[in-house]
């Protein structure tokens, strides 16, 4: 590999992103980010300037229309000689998915087909392909009306998990947990019947035990590596994404989520979403997201460096794929824990036993954080930004 080899990152700034250059800049690699313009433009030079300084230059694209972001980001890729482009988040892996033919004439755009791509993300047709071949999931439903309301409150006895399809980072999830009454009174206040049959709200089975993320990397659907790490603590205590993790080995998911690679015939990099019954043990998928996930770092420092692998596969180079990663190894984004129990806590209770939790894992062994002595600025803004949240909610009651 030249040390000339240029990669364009796209949604620089989120923590998934900075794995990525994290991963690729010690490396050789010459790495560029494109970022959306942030509303508030002073905190948009903020960004900038305390970007990860793998981050060598700054494309900053407009917030338009999506046939205008297409044209800015050829017109960047056609300056810029990228071997590579690859996105962090979700809204961009879709996008550069869905306009792969056209970015490909320039780079070579790591990603999946839009068609994979949009069949795993979407939480209906996830579920339907992984039921069609014996994957284990929750029963899922979709309320037409009242009659298919009051059915689903019988066979769940109101105990149901409610989320939009098409939604990710569990935005718009509900949980109800309080009786078959309960779920069919509040689920016609949240929801209703009017359905929007490009997002309908599905209505999951609640199932409880831990939730288990299985991040996975293969080729033509042979899988080369699948890492499970278990959520120990969640952007909202009761749900959302990792922000405090541990790898471990969870055989069932891994087998679930080779049986998906396989028949998807995927290539590239994939997250699953899994719960492990309490009372039996069995797991069971709740969704996937086709993208670099937040908690990707921990993937990396475990030992399976995604974003490099789908790289050197990209440009034909050989790739030497690790036996195993490291396990019990446990990770910590500072900020978003910050924020989490600052703001998230529904008792003062609540708020003293998850302070006491947190202190107690700067004593724990084999535990890192996302405070890098060598790239310290993005700390410094993922600071910044979770006091801007911790007041907007102190003070306004809202994040």
């Amino acid at each position: 590999m030249s040390e000339k080899t240029k990669i364009l990152v796209v949604d620089g700034y989120l923590r998934n992103s900075l794995a990525i250059l994290r991963s690729l800049s010690p490396k050789g690699y010459h790495c560029d980010i494109i970022v959306q313009e942030h509303a508030v433009k002073p905190y948009g030079l903020f960004e900038k300037a305390f970007r990860s300084k793998y981050a060598k230059k700054v494309h900053t694209l407009n917030r338009t229309s999506e046939e205008q972001l297409v044209k800015d980001l050829l017109k960047i890729l056609e300056a810029g000689n990228y071997a590579c482009m690859m996105a962090g988040g979700t809204y961009f892996s879709n996008f550069i998915s869905k306009y792969k033919e056209v970015f490909s004439k320039y780079t070579k755009v790591l990603s999946e087909s839009h068609e994979k791509m949009a069949k795993v993300h979407n939480k209906e047709s996830c579920m339907a392909l992984a039921d069609s071949i014996g994957v284990r999931i929750p029963k899922t439903y979709v309320a037409h009306n009242e009659t298919d309301l009051i059915k689903i409150a019988e066979e769940t006895n109101g105990n149901v998990i409610v989320k939009l399809e098409d939604s990710f980072a569990s935005k718009g999830l509900i949980k109800y947990t309080q009786g078959k009454q309960f779920f069919i009174d509040n689920y016609k206040r949240d929801f209703g019947f009017n359905i929007n049959e490009t997002n309908k709200p599905l209505v999951q089975q609640f199932i409880e035990g831990d939730l288990i993320d299985a991040t996975a990397f293969a080729v033509g659907g042979d899988t080369k590596a699948v890492l499970t790490q278990k959520r120990v603590l969640t952007a909202w205590l009761e749900g959302g994404g990792g922000i405090v993790n541990i790898t471990n080995d969870v055989a069932d998911v891994k087998a679930g989520a080779k049986k998906m690679l396989e028949h998807l015939n995927w290539t590239g990099h994939i997250e699953m979403d899994w719960i492990q019954d309490k009372s039996s043990g069995d797991s069971y998928l709740i969704e996937i997201n086709p993208k670099f996930w937040g908690t990707t770092q921990l993937t990396i420092s475990s030992g399976y460096d995604y974003p490099y692998w789908y790289v050197k596969h990209a440009l034909g180079e050989p790739i030497e794929y690790p036996e195993t990663y490291t396990q019990g190894l446990q990770y910590r984004w500072l900020d978003d824990e910050l924020v989490t129990i600052l703001t998230q806590p529904k008792s003062i209770g609540s708020f003293f036993c998850e302070i006491g939790k947190s202190l107690g894992r700067f004593f724990a062994s084999n535990t890192k954080t996302n405070f890098f002595i060598t790239d310290p600025k993005p700390f410094v803004k993922g600071l910044a930004d979770a006091m801007i949240v911790i007041l907007k909610t102190w003070f306004f009651g809202k994040k």
